[in-house]
């Protein structure tokens, strides 16, 4: 899968932040990836985000695996 580098489209189309009364999931909206789960199920909107902005600089240094693509 491709993930956006621009940030402002990553968020707003290829990540999702899911509460339920298990907790709090972050999960890729174009391919069956979790990236993070937590217990907490009380996490801000702006902890949420600030999440979403960290998962998304993690997949753009490759932490999750893939290649670059031009």
């Amino acid at each position: 899968m491709e993930y956006s580098t621009d940030t402002d489209f990553f968020l707003e189309n290829q990540i999702i932040c899911i509460v339920s009364k298990e907790g709090t999931k972050f999960c890729s909206l174009i391919e069956n990836r979790l990236f993070m789960r937590s217990e907490n199920r009380h996490i801000s909107k702006r902890m949420q985000l600030d999440i979403m902005r960290e998962i998304h600089k993690d997949i753009c240094r490759l932490c999750y695996g893939g290649e670059p693509v031009d």
